[in-house]
């Protein structure tokens, strides 16, 4: 990309040296130490996405610093597509194609970590300076970092968290990631330990840590307690008469679907869930109470019950708690920069902490009345981190998000349905590559 003259879609340099200024906070022992003015911060992100009848294993970059990351097209730079028929496991469980996948990618960014790319005169052919390129950042949902980490704690396992030693409460409800009192056992346990038996490959990577390994907002509220949180609020608020209109259950959902599409439009907010149903509130079946949307469904509908229940008198201070402080922690991320002020970074913890425990007392209560409300899955210990995370830099999380890594997946995967399976792999490698520069042309800088 540089030889084609694409560098200036790869980094802003008169933000690199703030920029690792403020990250080294997190990492004082890192190797890039000296040569900041240099060195250009990458993300490396990770997930599967289906496509001619099967699930392919799309590994991608981004620059951290570029001037267009909020257009995927021109920020995000596909490495390798994996057939996840072709996944090879050993005896531990371990992913052994997908281990020497990231070998060869583990190798090629230390390359350009310690060799560099040279810059070179156009006019004399003389290098003025050699780039460096460093992984600052590896994301994807959760499944992803298990199966590339291979990790023995995980959602499906008794120790659910590759952070620290919590549990499901099998054994001993004390180190249960439902304990967040803060003299809970497992808070000592924090980064104290690897949570793989055999070291996966990206851990070699020049200055790994393991707080490079990101929670995805996206997923763990958007599409996880966030979900949980909206339907068991509306159910709540349609089960009994007072808060909306209508004599049964379904005309209260008629009326509050009315509610939440006029909001939206009052505050010209994109909204794609049409209504408001038991279908897809998931109240007519045995599990527990989730909204069927997009992740911007989430944000929208979450902001609106926070609006419902914060001018009008539910009859119920817990739930309207829970509902304005998830929206209140969520949104002021979403607008604080990419390292946050000392007054938001305090906002996020404190207002944080307090949609974590309302959360956490209406799931007791519905536990003592029988009441299958508030899901307790093991994303809600995930926000526990992004709650309380120490970072001395005040990195947001919402940096982490995989909103337009998603956008970038479905564009990977209408090229992979172009092509025949069986060269699917290196076809959509070399389609994605003849229309880079066109993208990247359409463009202004």
């Amino acid at each position: 990309m540089i030889n084609l003259g694409h560098l200036k879609y790869l980094t802003q340099f008169d933000k690199m040296e703030g920029y690792w200024r403020n990250l080294l906070k997190d990492y004082p022992d890192h190797p890039v130490l000296g040569q900041e003015a240099t060195s250009v911060p990458l993300t490396l992100y990770g997930d599967e996405g289906q496509a001619l009848g099967g699930s392919w294993m799309n590994y991608h970059w981004c620059p951290d610093l570029s001037p267009c990351i909020s257009t995927s097209a021109c920020s995000r730079f596909l490495i390798c597509c994996i057939p996840a028929s072709m996944y090879v496991f050993d005896e531990n469980g371990v992913n052994l194609t997908l281990q020497a996948a990231t070998a060869a990618i583990r190798d090629s960014f230390n390359e350009l970590s310690t060799t560099g790319v040279p810059i070179l005169d156009p006019k004399t052919g003389e290098r003025v300076l050699t780039l460096k390129f460093w992984i600052t950042n590896i994301k994807g949902d959760w499944k992803f970092l298990h199966q590339t980490f291979s990790f023995q704690r995980y959602a499906t396992f008794e120790e659910v968290c590759w952070m620290c030693r919590c549990t499901k409460g099998s054994n001993d409800a004390a180190w249960s990631f439902t304990n967040v009192h803060p003299t809970a056992p497992w808070m000592a346990t924090i980064y104290q330990d690897s949570p793989w038996l055999v070291q996966p490959s990206l851990a070699s990577l020049q200055g790994f840590n393991l707080k490079m390994l990101a929670v995805d907002i996206l997923h763990a509220f958007h599409l996880g307690c966030g979900r949980d949180l909206c339907a068991s609020a509306i159910r709540m608020l349609a089960s009994r008469p007072g808060h909306w209109q209508g004599r049964t259950q379904e005309d209260r959902l008629q009326s509050a679907t009315v509610r939440l599409r006029e909001y939206a439009k009052a505050n010209k907010l994109t909204l794609t869930l049409r209504r408001l149903t038991k279908v897809n509130l998931t109240w007519e079946s045995s599990e527990y109470p989730e909204l069927r949307c997009k992740g911007y469904d989430t944000f929208v509908v979450c902001k609106w019950l926070s609006a419902e229940l914060t001018t009008r008198d539910c009859g119920d201070d817990l739930l309207a708690t829970v509902c304005w402080s998830a929206d209140s922690f969520v949104r002021v991320m979403s607008k604080a920069g990419m390292f946050m002020t000392n007054d938001e970074w305090r906002h996020k913890i404190h207002v944080g902490h307090l949609f974590l425990c309302s959360y956490l007392q209406l799931a007791s209560r519905a536990l003592q009345r029988g009441e299958r409300l508030w899901r307790l899955r093991p994303k809600f210990h995930l926000l526990w981190h992004v709650v309380h995370e120490h970072r001395s830099s005040q990195l947001n999380p919402t940096v982490n998000s995989t909103w337009m890594d998603e956008d970038a997946m479905k564009r990977w995967m209408r090229i992979t349905r172009m092509t025949h399976k069986r060269t699917a792999a290196i076809r959509t490698l070399q389609r994605f590559l003849l229309g880079l520069p066109a993208k990247l042309r359409s463009i202004e800088l």
